[in-house]
């Protein structure tokens, strides 16, 4: 265990300015922070100096002060770490790579200490963040030798007091959304839900059938936390076979197996400091939930054809149509890499049962996003049946079913009938059919009862003739009685 000591670059109070007439960066040794520590100060094992951007200025300076440091004492270990910072004042970004980095440091369980006086703000804030959420850091701070008694700098520890009232953070960035992606009222909680959850760390399960949208969902969990700035990598595990998905997922050393021919990183290693979608996670092997398992609990994966584990930081988000819980229960998914992956669960209910007001809303939002010219003129019984329609592909089903008719129909300006469905549809449509012919029959035979059986009485509460309401009265088979009344 080393005791390691993480700081920023100070690339102002660390360099006198170069307008001075100086040729080159000089190291600011009256004001500079990280030399006035190792000058006066000095007591840690490592010392780890942040360089924010990735300039060859930033470099440049880093090596100037890193010469410089050696020069006070040349066998100290001092490591210059680009930390690819985009905007040096965006605190979400700045936290989530610290911390990225204090984690990593923590689990090969090495001593931290931070020292916050070199940095911008949000980079200071950001330090007792992290101080924040575990308190076996330390956490330094220089004073200025002018501001110190004896022309030396001191070097002041800093004490956080956690108070017994449980206290939450969140870090966020308020940005418009630019997405044409619709909320319903159903999908607003599930999405609001989502956003809350994003600013965590933890795995989230999401649940739904095909077509529901899991992966948007995936998307938005990943686009509102700290880890945005890297892309999302998403896997489909249901489309690739045993063997394939373990190197795709961990990679492979050249000569690992036949066809390797090189070294290759897998999708958990392009992951690291970002979020792995795995899709379809209920169709893995077990062999390949062993594997899983021992990343989300150690963090660490290994190639194919590897000895060495390799650390990585990367946030699990799986999605599965199954019933992992019944699989678990019939042992054909682990119960232990289920509660690693289920910390948050998320479930996207299908469309067929978010009501036909959601329905209607979601076909009339894809009818304006896919017109050209004209929206498409669907015919009363058209809409009628589209709303209880059960859309077995869900939402992708609608989206696709609206696009195709625009495809076949834009140009010509007709109405939309119950016939120009697909005709994957027509068994439904037979169904529907069916269902309002014994719904017309049972209202038919109540409003007769009610009537006393009577011809007339009835035919005008149902708004039709005498002889049409003889006509459904002998289909039923419900005027054999030779007492019955007309009038």
């Amino acid at each position: 265990m080393a005791k390691i000591l993480l700081s920023w670059l100070a690339y102002d109070n660390d360099f006198l300015p170069k307008e001075r007439g100086l040729k080159l960066y000089t190291v600011n040794e009256e004001e500079s922070p990280n030399y006035n520590l190792h000058l006066f100060h000095w007591k840690f094992d490592r010392h780890i100096i942040l360089l924010a951007e990735d300039t060859d200025e930033t470099k440049l300076k880093g090596e100037i002060l890193e010469l410089k440091l050696l020069h006070i004492k040349p066998q100290r270990s001092i490591e210059m770490l680009p930390m690819h910072i985009r905007d040096i004042i965006d605190m979400e970004e700045i936290y989530a790579k610290v911390r990225s980095l204090l984690s990593g440091l923590l689990r090969e369980g090495h001593e931290i200490s931070l020292f916050i006086t070199p940095g911008t703000m949000a980079m200071q804030i950001s330090w007792f963040l992290c101080h924040w959420g575990s308190l076996s850091h330390q956490m330094w701070q220089l004073r200025p030798r002018r501001y110190s008694e004896g022309g030396k700098p001191e070097f002041i520890k800093v004490e956080i007091l956690q108070s017994q009232v449980p206290i939450a953070i969140w870090l966020s960035e308020i940005k418009k959304n630019s997405s044409n992606f619709l909320f319903t009222p159903t999908l607003k909680k599930v999405f609001d839900l989502a956003k809350k959850v994003a600013k965590t760390e933890v795995s989230v399960l999401i649940q739904g059938e095909s077509g529901t949208g899991k992966e948007h969902l995936a998307a938005t969990i990943h686009n509102n936390s700290s880890r945005k700035y890297k892309k999302m990598i998403t896997v489909n595990c249901s489309a690739l076979s045993d063997q394939l998905l373990e190197s795709r997922l961990f990679g492979y050393k050249k000569g690992a197996f036949t066809g390797a021919d090189t070294d290759r990183d897998g999708f958990f290693k392009e992951a690291d400091q970002s979020t792995l979608f795995l899709d379809e996670i209920g169709d893995i092997s077990p062999a390949l939930q062993q594997s899983l398992l021992r990343v989300l609990q150690n963090g660490e994966i290994i190639p194919i054809g590897a000895t060495e584990p390799i650390k990585v930081d990367v946030r699990i988000i799986a999605a599965t149509h199954r019933n992992l819980l019944q699989m678990c229960s019939e042992d054909k998914f682990r119960w232990d890499l289920y509660y690693r992956l289920s910390v948050v669960e998320l479930e996207i209910p299908p469309l067929r049962e978010r009501g036909e007001e959601e329905i209607e809303t979601l076909m009339d939002h894809f009818i304006e996003e896919f017109k050209i010219t004209e929206a498409l003129n669907l015919s009363p019984e058209t809409r009628k049946y589209l709303k209880t329609y059960r859309y077995r592909g869900n939402v992708r089903e609608l989206e696709n079913l609206i696009s195709g008719l625009y495809a076949r129909f834009a140009d010509e300006n007709k109405l939309i009938t119950l016939e120009d469905l697909p005709k994957r549809m027509s068994i439904l449509k037979d169904d529907l059919s069916d269902s309002l012919a014994n719904a017309t029959k049972k209202h038919i035979i109540q409003v007769f009862e009610k009537n006393d059986r009577k011809i007339k009485p009835t035919a005008r509460a149902l708004d039709i003739t005498p002889i049409t309401l003889k006509k459904h009265l002998d289909k039923y088979g419900l005027r054999n009685d030779p007492n019955e009344e007309e009038d």
